[in-house]
């Protein structure tokens, strides 16, 4: 265990201000490389340490990755204490409400997920029930922003998503984009729960502030912890077309009186030149934050490097990143605006014979998911349809599920009735209370083969003993939100293809960022915001370490497929 003191140990003048703080409302503006997680991770551990139970903190992190790492990071200051704090993503909180105050809105613990592909297939059956002709597109998108439209009953789609809530109940299932809401609702609709969480929460602290979306920001606001540390930067807020809001940031010392807010502008991680360039290119929005930062270290001039098309722009960066002898292929990039682009460099890659690294997301096997899913939750009549498929042969299926409608009881209950020896297979699957067992289990008695899944399992187990939280409930919440995984990163020397999007949180000496021209970056897409496409230039720049490369091409090609001439990127310019 570390004591208060060593907390401090390494941190400038800013950082520890915003870990000793005694402020209830902070906002700690931290600029790209600014050593913001340290900071987060210290005045967590500072609080806890100053005699506040590790119960009543709640870090919230935008990713999965990013809680694990900070939890580590907890339990190395004091291995008891750092796992009791709640750290993980909003989802992950909203889904601890459902999980003990679900019943309030008859959700009991066992409920089901349903994904957006699930949804769609519910979605079309209702609506050719009901007779509903318009296009379910619309009614997707009302769903995922529901706080926004729950009370509009004019709305021509409200037929269609109250059959669909009611299907939902029906079967104790949430829907993956609903969990935010049905948190929120029981934090505004019962005022037990309100006070459970403003009682039990009493300091909260979130991560990656900036990619805050309307409704976090109503249940943080109906908690309304007594102490709110955020940590964010505006000018890398860029997930806009998911909804997160880079209002919430800005306006936080409007809304929040006496307030504090504290600024780390020391970028430990790139050169005195590619945070200037960095600085001139974001100073050209105008709805941002101020935040001047500074390097504490020198380095070479940015490259700029003109090409004919995509393919002599790649062949070029290829010519410069192969010609540094003196690093290897692991600490470069490649950035790109579109996965479209870096498949173009791919392709090149391989031509040349060029070891390359991309993260490609691999698909959890639903099939087991959704078995796992029924056997736990019983009254989920369509993930019981089809566990029993494979056991039970189609036609009798079919008459079982006119059965159970027909008597108006869970098709699970018909299925107990018409084969007793399966139904008594299945409990003794669902009392098996190790999570690695039962799997095993399920995978064996439906002839299933995938040894991959039980290895996520196992890693998943280890990750929960951080938490001691390891119960089969939860690990069927948990592979839900981990519906698309990466592969573990291969072990050789190549270099790393990325999105800008990707590319967040990571650091690389060498970055040669792609299709710098107008048009593909910025987007010509209608509707563009200008600025999120800057904020998205920012983002791409502050990977670089050591060297930064910009690269544009001036040929392409329309949407006829007809060439076309393209000018320099306005983010190019802008930093001359």
């Amino acid at each position: 265990m570390k004591m208060r003191k060593d907390l401090l140990k390494g941190l400038n003048d800013e950082q520890v201000n915003a870990v000793i703080s005694k402020n209830n409302r902070i906002l700690c503006l931290a600029g790209a490389g600014s050593g913001k997680t340290t900071v987060l991770t210290r005045r967590t551990g500072y609080i806890f340490m100053s005699r506040v139970s590790p119960k009543n903190i709640a870090c919230i992190t935008f990713t999965r990755a990013a809680g694990l790492e900070m939890k580590k990071r907890f339990i190395n200051i004091d291995e008891k204490k750092g796992k009791d704090i709640f750290c993980n993503t909003f989802h992950k909180f909203c889904m601890s409400i459902l999980m003990k105050f679900g019943y309030l809105i008859c959700l009991d613990k066992n409920f089901s997920i349903v994904d957006q592909e699930e949804r769609n297939l519910i979605l079309e059956d209702l609506s050719k029930k009901l007779k509903y002709k318009s296009n379910i597109k619309s009614v997707v998108k009302k769903i995922e922003q529901y706080h926004k439209y729950e009370y509009e009953a004019g709305i021509k789609e409200r037929s269609l998503i109250d059959s669909y809530l009611n299907y939902l109940k029906e079967n104790n299932e949430c829907d993956i984009d609903l969990i935010l809401y049905f948190a929120y609702y029981l934090l505004r609709e019962f005022k037990e729960v309100e006070n459970y969480y403003h009682n039990t929460y009493k300091y909260i602290c979130i991560d990656e502030y900036q990619d805050n979306n309307d409704i976090q920001e109503m249940i943080i606001e109906k908690i309304n912890p007594e102490n709110l540390f955020v940590v964010g930067d505006d000018r890398q807020s860029i997930y806009g077309f998911r909804g997160s809001n880079v209002n919430h940031i800005i306006s936080f010392e409007t809304r929040y009186n006496n307030c504090e807010v504290t600024k780390l502008t020391t970028n430990y991680r790139s050169t005195q030149n590619i945070v200037d360039a960095s600085n001139k290119l974001i100073k050209n929005n105008k709805k941002q934050l101020s935040i001047e930062m500074k390097s504490l270290k020198h380095g070479q001039d940015i490259n700029i490097i003109s090409s004919k098309d995509i393919y002599e722009e790649i062949k070029n960066i290829v010519l410069i990143l192969t010609s540094l002898d003196d690093i290897k292929y692991r600490d470069m990039a490649i950035i790109a605006r579109t996965n479209k682009e870096l498949d173009v460099v791919e392709k090149s890659l391989a031509l040349y014979k060029i070891p390359y690294l991309r993260n490609k997301k691999a698909a959890i096997d639903r099939t087991i998911l959704n078995i796992i899913s029924a056997i736990y939750n019983p009254k989920d009549n369509a993930k019981i349809y089809n566990m029993a498929l494979l056991k039970i042969d189609e036609n009798t299926l079919r008459e079982l599920k006119i059965k159970s409608l027909e008597k108006s009881v869970y098709l699970w209950d018909v299925i107990e009735d018409y084969d007793p020896k399966f139904a008594k297979d299945i409990i003794k699957i669902r009392s098996i209370t190790d999570p690695v067992e039962a799997v095993k289990n399920i995978i064996k008695y439906f002839n299933l083969k995938n040894k991959e899944f039980i290895e996520l399992v196992k890693e998943w187990v280890e990750e929960k003993e951080l938490e001691n939280n390891k119960n089969i409930n939860t690990l069927i919440k948990d592979f839900y939100f981990l519906s698309e995984i990466l592969p573990k990163k291969e072990d050789i020397d190549g270099i790393n293809l990325s999105t800008v999007h990707g590319s967040k949180g990571l650091e690389w000496h060498t970055v040669a960022i792609i299709g710098l021209s107008e048009g593909n970056f910025p987007s010509s897409r209608v509707n563009i915001d200008m600025e999120e496409e800057r904020r998205l230039a920012y983002v791409a720049f502050t990977r670089a370490k050591e060297r930064l490369i910009l690269s544009y091409h001036n040929t392409g090609l329309d949407y006829r497929g007809r060439s076309k001439e393209l000018n320099i990127s306005r983010f190019i310019n802008e930093i001359r």
